[in-house]
């Protein structure tokens, strides 16, 4: 008995060690949301149009971490860094909200962004689901990355992407 309580003793330690080095050595992955007052899509070219000036970002457990930071940075820092959009392409839910009708959403790949003024066109491709042709409101929500980083914020600390330590310092110039 008092060996069977030891070794269930000993599998609990070693469990709880592998699940605790496994939680710690995770970075914090955010998830980003572009809200737009509408879309289209043609020729594997999404738009969305009015585009939000802030992008929303977010974490899931433990970290919970949220806040927002411009768009204009967002998408300027798209190719920069190791682990950068531009070199691993993120894959995105668009839900575009239609008048006397529902909502439709698809999964899509993300490349190649151009800002216009206040419009964001991707090349895309679908996963799943049908991106219609044009749409009212919609917002893109865009999985996340360790990803860009621009120079002075490398050393900010914590385990976030370093353009997202920019968001969270005092600087949000």
């Amino acid at each position: 008995m008092y060996r069977a309580a030891m070794l269930s003793f000993l599998a609990f330690c070693l469990l709880w060690s592998v699940t605790n080095s496994f939680a710690q050595d995770q970075k914090t992955q955010l998830l980003f949301v572009q809200s737009a007052g509408s879309m289209s899509y043609s020729d594997g070219v999404l738009t969305l149009k009015d585009v939000a000036p802030l992008t929303v970002f977010f974490s899931d457990r433990p970290q919970r971490v949220a806040g927002h930071m411009p768009t204009k940075s967002f998408m300027q820092h798209w190719t920069t860094g190791k682990n950068s959009f531009e070199k691993d392409p993120p894959n995105a839910t668009l839900s575009v909200f239609h008048q006397n009708a529902p909502a439709t959403d698809a999964v899509v790949e993300l490349t190649s962004p151009k800002v216009e003024g206040g419009d964001i066109s991707f090349r895309i491709k679908v996963l799943s689901g049908k991106v219609p042709a044009q749409g009212g409101e919609a917002s893109l929500f865009i999985d996340g990355s360790d990803g860009a980083c621009w120079a002075g914020y490398d050393d900010f600390g914590g385990d976030l992407p370093c353009w997202a330590r920019k968001a969270f310092s005092d600087d949000r110039t």
